[in-house]
């Protein structure tokens, strides 16, 4: 629970935040949507976690996502 405070804080509260800032968020929404996949049987869910994960580590990918995909 620390680390996830500690990423929302610096994503949030950050006034340098780049983009692999997100990489940060996806590692912390990774084990919510894997608990929630096999633990909860909660599918809707972890497919919904899921699909945050990669939508917010896709930018850190590559050195080619991070230029395409930042602003």
């Amino acid at each position: 629970m620390a680390f996830a405070l500690a990423a929302f804080y610096l994503l949030l509260f950050n006034p340098r935040q780049e983009g692999v800032g997100y990489v940060g968020l996806a590692l912390v929404c990774a084990p919510l949507a894997v608990r929630a996949w096999h633990a909860e049987r909660e599918q809707g869910l972890g497919l919904a976690l899921m699909a945050a994960c990669v939508g917010m580590g896709a930018t850190g990918l590559t050195p080619l996502t991070l230029r395409l995909l930042s602003p």
